[in-house]
């Protein structure tokens, strides 16, 4: 079993964004992706929820400690900043 960590996550989503040429744009694209309520903001529940789509065997612990690294700010959700801050550092 190989262990989604946020770092293999990031740079995952890191390569993917390499490859585009313009990154503002895919990193906004991808961040819509995960806010599927359409709110803004990414709460704990909706990375869970992507975790169990794409990797139903991963447990929920980590898609906490996941979410726990990156909303820098720490009011409980991840915001488009908090999202684009990660993603730049995986460019």
């Amino acid at each position: 079993m190989i262990e989604m960590t946020r770092q293999r996550f990031v740079e995952l989503v890191g390569e993917f964004v390499k490859t585009r040429k313009d990154g503002d744009f895919e990193i906004r694209q991808i961040f819509l992706a995960f806010d599927v309520n359409n709110t803004g903001f990414l709460q704990v529940e909706d990375l869970k929820n992507i975790l169990a789509e794409v990797a139903p065997h991963l447990d929920n612990g980590l898609a906490q400690g996941m979410f726990d690294k990156v909303d820098l700010d720490r009011d409980g959700r991840i915001s488009f900043r908090d999202f684009e801050k990660i993603m730049r550092r995986a460019i």
